[in-house]
């Protein structure tokens, strides 16, 4: 009887030391949260731990009120006499119902403990994100802060920009007025200008009637003038009347330096057989009237030659009356006659150079009157030269 109840005693008194070892390791547990500076818990999650502390004391309490009535029991039991078996075998019985409740007690309090062993990941899960939002949280807060200053600098840089501004328009009001003021001036000022005009276009119009009139009659129209030349377009008004599309001759005079006068013409022609464009001549007048007779003469001549000169290699000698024209290594002349092409006529004098036995006298383009491009093409064309 003595050894099982001094091994029963041993046994209440190993299951105390556990009792209050595993007491300690939750008060320690309890105030890790409160002493660690580094860990910040919400208040919610704080108070959820406490009640489940709370809890677990209660049923810590009341299993060291088992393990104290155990002890009182066991101490009782060792100087109570335990002569009845049946006293004994109901104290056993209470005793094992003890023993039941006191491991219920203890499978319950190990399964709330798992519980929370297993929640503490998840909650420094959920504080180590809380604390990545603050700090995410004080960096947009840090940022909106600086962006407000800057939009208050902003702000008041607008400020004095709306003031200059304002100064600036009206400075420009003013300018505005004065400008109003002086284009009223300058518009009376061009009316009276625009009356001048008005008068003067009628004056130069009625010269530039009588300019043409005499230009028309003379055959000499002025194209431009200039420090140093003087450009003239000369024309023969009876050969224009006959030949609408006769082009006129484009006469330049030209000073020099030492004030000489030079004569050039578009007509690669005329200037060829005339001494004074060679020379300097001594009077503008003399070289506009010689021009002026030159072409007179022959200006029908010039218009045609000018068109073939772009097609066939001819060559014009205006004082012989002769035109060169290069086949090959045959120059064919021929003989223009004064009056052509109103009376004169062509005819072919030589062709030098020519080694074949025809006849040059029968050698003639099939027309009444044959044009110098009908003897051109024809001589082109001929297959005995």
């Amino acid at each position: 009887m003595e050894a099982g109840t001094g091994a029963t005693t041993k046994m209440a008194a190993e299951n105390g030391r556990r009792l209050l070892a595993r007491i300690d390791a939750a008060s320690l547990l309890e105030s890790q949260p409160k002493d660690d500076p580094d860990v910040e818990l919400p208040a919610k999650v704080l108070a959820e731990y406490s009640m489940t502390e709370l809890r677990k004391l209660k049923i810590l309490a009341q299993q060291l009120q088992v393990v104290k009535l155990l002890l009182d029991f066991v101490a009782e039991a060792d100087s109570a006499p335990w002569a009845e078996s049946s006293m004994l075998e109901a104290t056993r019985k209470e005793l094992n119902q003890v023993k039941a409740q006191w491991k219920e007690l203890k499978e319950e309090y190990l399964e709330e403990v798992e519980k929370i062993e297993a929640a503490i990941p998840q909650l420094l899960g959920k504080l180590e994100q809380l604390k990545t939002k603050k700090s995410l949280l004080e960096e947009a807060l840090h940022q909106y802060q600086q962006k407000a200053a800057a939009m208050e600098v902003l702000r008041q840089q607008q400020r004095v920009e709306n003031t200059r501004l304002a100064g600036c328009v009206g400075e420009s009001r003013q300018r505005i007025g004065l400008c109003e003021d002086m284009i009223q001036r300058i518009q009376t000022e061009l009316q009276q200008h625009q009356l001048r005009g008005e008068m003067w276009m009628e004056n130069v119009k009625r010269d530039s009637d009588l300019l043409q009139l005499l230009e028309g009659l003379s055959g000499i129209r002025l194209v431009s003038v200039s420090e140093q030349d003087i450009v003239l377009d000369v024309q023969d008004p009876c050969a224009v009347q006959q030949e609408p599309q006769l082009k006129p001759l484009r006469m330049t005079l030209r000073w020099t330096k030492d004030d000489k006068l030079q004569v050039q013409t578009d007509s690669t022609f005329i200037t060829q057989a005339d001494a004074l464009l060679e020379e300097h001549v001594p009077e503008v007048k003399m070289a506009v009237l010689e021009m002026q007779n030159a072409y007179r003469s022959q200006a029908r001549l010039l218009q045609e030659l000018d068109g073939l000169h772009d097609k066939f290699p001819v060559d014009w000698r205006p004082k012989e009356r002769k035109l060169l024209y290069l086949k090959g290594s045959v120059v064919c002349v021929l003989l223009i006659d004064p009056g052509y092409p109103t009376s004169g006529g062509i005819q072919l004098l030589s062709l030098q150079g020519y080694t074949g036995s025809v006849d040059i006298r029968l050698l003639k383009p099939p027309h009444a009157s044959p044009t110098l491009c009908n003897w051109l093409v024809y001589l082109s064309s001929n297959s005995e030269i």
